[in-house]
């Protein structure tokens, strides 16, 4: 199979280039206006993610090569071989500024991985579904756990030497979806970032630091049918799973509707984890508020 070529900034369209710069996608859009969007947007991040780990691990490999340089430097400059010397130590340390410099540059342009995990596979679950002649509401926000989402901070009690708790929310994606039998979908997404710096005493006394994550993802599925009928409330309890998921029905405007709201946890260490709500889930969940509905003409029989 060919390998696809890794898209570059400038082989991006100004719109995509734009959401780069702003970090949101918002605005009405044609199902494939919006799938052609988020594929080279995803094409573009999936490089970036790749990058990004090609040349942390580099500055790795530099780092450590730059200790050895250091020792080799020291013996050569004991033979009066200067100038290999400061090249042996100079050269993996140069090298390893270059990789985080260009680590960091990559950074400020990558977006949050949920946008192509969890909302675009969904919307091509979804997409025959959609009116084909309607546009979707979209707002998304995929900067992730960015320091102006912060909303708390606090130390918690420990028997480490620090132990603070840094929370970040990330009400990052609502859609309007016009469906094509005349219905309303609504999805919305919400992450919770919660990290936590410890700082704590090794065995041999040295003290250390590490940081661990915890990514709460919420995924809400609002359906207002078309035309009259009634959810049967005993059918959506008994597809819900109550430790991870709660429903509610809703009356907008006299129209019947039912939400479904899912949760998930997900963990890593050094940064926000990448996983993400699984589209096949998020679809599911409207398809089950769809079991659960039942037309007037079928009520009435």
């Amino acid at each position: 199979m060919k390998k696809k070529k890794r898209l570059k900034l400038e082989d991006l369209t100004p719109e995509a280039r734009q959401v780069l710069a702003t970090r949101r996608i918002n605005g009405n859009f044609t199902i494939k206006h919006l799938d052609n969007l988020l594929n080279e947007l995803s094409q573009f991040d999936t490089g970036t993610d790749t990058l990004v780990k090609r040349y942390t691990a580099l500055m790795v490999v530099f780092i450590i090569v730059s200790f050895l340089g250091l020792f080799g430097g020291i013996f050569l400059a004991t033979e009066e071989m200067y100038v290999p010397g400061f090249l042996a130590f100079a050269t993996p340390v140069g090298l390893a500024i270059f990789c985080g410099l260009k680590m960091k540059k990559l950074k400020a342009i990558d977006l949050m991985n949920d946008f192509r995990t969890s909302v675009q596979p969904a919307l091509r679950d979804l997409a025959e579904d959609i009116a084909p002649n309607e546009k979707l509401k979209v707002e998304m926000e995929l900067s992730g756990a960015a320091d102006s989402k912060q909303t708390a901070k606090r130390d918690l009690p420990t028997s480490y030497i620090k132990l603070t708790e840094t929370v970040f929310d990330d009400p990052w994606c609502q859609l309007t979806l016009p469906l094509a039998d005349g219905s309303a979908a609504f999805i919305e997404f919400s992450n919770c970032y919660r990290r936590f710096d410890r700082r704590y005493r090794a065995r041999r006394g040295k003290i250390k630091s590490k940081t661990k994550w915890r990514k709460e993802c919420s995924a809400t599925a609002s359906l207002l049918p078309a035309g009259a009928g009634v959810f049967d409330e005993q059918s959506l309890r008994t597809r819900v799973q109550p430790d991870w998921e709660k429903y509610k029905l809703l009356d907008k405007d006299g129209r019947p509707g039912a939400r479904l709201e899912r949760y998930w946890v997900f963990k890593a260490a050094g940064d926000p984890p990448a996983e993400g709500p699984p589209s096949k889930e998020v679809v599911g969940m409207l398809l089950r508020l769809y079991g659960s509905w039942t037309p007037q003409a079928e009520v009435s029989r």
